[in-house]
């Protein structure tokens, strides 16, 4: 049964990023009872880079975090591997006027090269953010103490989607952050230990911090690269 669920749920996420992508921003707001950009934005928050630095966005979706970053100074590159969320994240960026570098791939082959980052943005991942060669990857693109603001979590704490948003991640495993896309009864300090934990052993060295957001939190892995 719960092999059965996990192929279900894997089948909705690969809908959602290829064939239904253009639903994406819609359903992240009405999951996430409107709170959706605000828990994505606290990545900003933790990024102290100067203007014209490379900052590395790995899994750039709709591209709305993309354009902040580059309206914010900084040399945007991101990475995906939908093909569906690369046409609709050039447009937005076409739209807002900013200078896109948005290149179709995955996280465990970043075209770019060693130590060519200067920090690295994610937010809400899917499960490759626990695979060993993903990070090994991650890891080979940063500089030496480039900065690392990865989104696993975001929580509501009022308004009626509370309890909604709650059950939804923890159905699908997105509250979990364990990438595995199932329901997880570990408390949630021990798989953000589990996490760190991962992220170190590939030389991201980051800890868990909750970012205030209007009507909740998200949760943001926040740390450096170690040098290589």
């Amino acid at each position: 049964m719960l092999a059965a669920w996990r192929r279900l749920v894997r089948f909705g996420f690969h809908l959602l990023y290829n064939q239904l992508a253009w639903t994406y921003d819609a359903v992240a707001w009405v999951v996430s009872g409107g709170e959706w950009s605000s828990w994505r934005r606290t990545a900003l928050q933790c990024i102290t880079v100067p203007r014209g630095a490379v900052v590395l966005e790995v899994g750039f979706g709709t591209g709305s975090l993309h354009v902040e970053l580059a309206l914010r100074g900084w040399k945007s590159i991101g990475v995906d591997r939908s093909r569906a969320m690369g046409r609709i994240a050039r447009r937005r960026a076409a739209r807002s006027g900013v200078q896109s570098c948005l290149l179709t791939a995955s996280a465990m082959a970043v075209p770019l090269g060693t130590g060519a980052v200067d920090a690295l943005v994610c937010t809400f991942p899917s499960d490759y953010i626990v695979d060993a060669a993903a990070l090994a990857e991650l890891h080979r693109v940063l500089k030496p103490g480039a900065e690392i603001a990865v989104v696993v979590h975001g929580v509501l704490m009022r308004g009626v989607w509370r309890r909604f948003t709650d059950v939804l991640f923890q159905a699908t495993g997105q509250g979990s952050i364990t990438g595995s896309y199932v329901p997880s009864p570990e408390p949630l300090e021990m798989r953000y230990l589990r996490l760190t934990s991962a992220f170190l052993a590939a030389g991201l060295d980051v800890h868990a911090v909750p970012m205030i957001t209007p009507r909740g939190y998200a949760v943001v892995l926040k740390g450096q690269s170690v040098p290589h």
